[in-house]
């Protein structure tokens, strides 16, 4: 005696249309088709395409027991969608030990022992830290130390002015009289206003610095200097020494608007390279950290790539 599933399949396909068939088997087609891409092996997935898989998965596993049920009167896909909805548990369970891997906070994620998951957050942090040094050795980097300071100018700049002029007039006034009354051997104050002119001049070019913008391109052990004033552009090219590190210096000079400390390299040639006094001072410990990161990066990517 025929069960009664049978029956009741015979029953159904005997009131299916030439057209309903056609359906039925276009959607158990498209079903297989989604299906397909899941079981390719193309590497590792990333954490968006794990969520996407496993999104995807869900769907086909609620739709797929209405679309088998729809062919029921086509055994070769009946089967086919059978085997799928078997092998659906088996995906789900690769995909979920990926997201473990991925993201073990995850709802999705399985959970494991304490052991398990601190290799698991062991291997993501290692996957992450190569991740960032390939980025950083790839990909130059470009900083603005500083730009303009327009009130730090306009403050020494009035000073330098004010310096320079008085200076200028008090010497006219009293080196004219001095050589009226003792000829040329006055011209010999010059040498004692050459001292105040000296200093104006100083804090002329103090004032012109705080008008520059300063800013650098580290690119492996190429680093490039650039330092704008107006439409006036200095660029300064130098390759690096295989084991240069960049570190905080006292300047070679010091003084009241002298900063406390300044970048320092050392070039291929042996050479020190200076810049950066202007750069914050409490910037300045970053910015050291992120150059010496950029070529620490450089030389372990190198030497990966050698």
């Amino acid at each position: 005696m025929p069960e009664a599933s049978s029956l009741y399949r015979e029953e159904s396909n005997a009131d299916l249309t030439e057209e309903d068939r056609v359906v039925a088997q276009s959607r158990a087609d498209a079903w297989l088709s989604r299906l397909q891409p899941l079981f390719r092996d193309d590497g590792p997935l990333d954490l968006a395409d794990v969520r996407a898989s496993l999104s995807l998965l869900r769907e086909l596993r609620n739709v797929g027991p209405d679309v088998q049920q729809g062919v029921s009167f086509d055994a070769a896909r009946r089967v086919g969608l059978s085997e799928g909805l078997v092998r659906l548990d088996q995906l789900e369970r690769r995909l979920r030990e990926r997201l473990t891997e991925l993201d073990p906070s995850d709802p999705d994620a399985i959970a494991g022992s304490p052991e398990q998951t601190a290799r698991i957050q062991e291997a993501k942090s290692r996957r992450e830290g190569e991740e960032r040094l390939r980025r950083l050795a790839s990909t130059p980097l470009e900083l603005v130390l500083c730009k303009p300071d327009l009130v730090q100018t306009k403050a020494i700049g009035s000073f330098a002015l004010f310096w320079n002029l008085f200076t200028f007039f008090h010497a006219s006034i009293l080196l004219t009289a001095f050589f009226k009354a003792f000829g040329p051997v006055a011209l010999l104050g010059l040498a004692f206003y050459s001292i105040f002119f000296g200093v104006g001049y100083m804090v002329a070019k103090q004032a012109i610095g705080a008008m520059k913008s300063e800013s650098l391109r580290l690119d492996g052990d190429l680093l490039e200097l650039t330092s704008t004033l107006g439409p006036f552009e200095n660029k300064q090219s130098v390759v690096l020494a295989d084991d240069a590190r960049f570190q905080l210096v006292k300047p070679l000079v010091s003084g009241k608007n002298i900063p406390k400390r300044e970048f320092a390299v050392q070039s291929a040639s042996g050479k020190t390279i200076r810049f950066g006094g202007r750069v914050f001072e409490q910037e300045k410990e970053g910015l050291v950290k992120r150059l010496n990161e950029h070529r620490q990066a450089h030389r372990i990517q190198s030497a990966r790539d050698y």
